[in-house]
């Protein structure tokens, strides 16, 4: 059965949670339903928790960005990092009915938009985007002279 973490001021011993495995029980894991079963049982069900509830923030990774164009949107904050292919920004969007995206982008659109706002303003958060996105479709001569079509997505800014 579970065991909480147990400290008073006459003490500095705690019992942490799930420490406990043996190295057998550890081996004995064949497959996802054995771990969760075994650490059910050690732990307590009601100690096994979801990491997107208890650690995460509710925003998911934006897999198409397509899903923002037209949609209203508020940017709640961004952060500017570096990547295998330069700078990127990470941008933590809330559309109007809610849904709740993280939004990475390394191009000359939204990144290199959030950047001059940044700069601009000293201000990474708090963006309402009333148009959502645009999309800008081209085509581009990779570096073996072939013709490829490409996309960037832009805050639409227009009036």
């Amino acid at each position: 059965m579970a065991t909480a973490a147990k400290k008073t001021a006459a003490s500095t011993e705690v019992d942490v949670i799930g420490a406990g495995f043996s190295t057998e029980e550890l081996a004995g894991i064949d497959s996802f339903e054995a771990a969760l079963a075994l650490v059910t049982e050690k732990i307590g069900e009601e100690n096994v928790v979801r990491a997107d509830a208890e650690i995460g923030d509710g925003f998911k990774l934006l897999e198409n960005k397509d899903t923002l164009i037209g949609v209203p949107f508020i940017i709640v904050s961004w952060d500017f990092h570096m990547g295998d292919h330069g700078e990127f920004v990470a941008a933590k969007v809330v559309a109007k009915d809610g849904r709740k995206f993280i939004v990475n982008d390394g191009s000359s659109g939204l990144r290199d938009q959030l950047m001059g706002f940044t700069a601009k303003k000293n201000q990474r958060g708090g963006l309402l985007c009333a148009k959502g996105l645009r999309r800008s479709d081209y085509k581009y001569t990779d570096e073996d002279g072939k013709e490829k079509p490409a996309t960037t997505y832009y805050l639409d800014t227009s009036a």
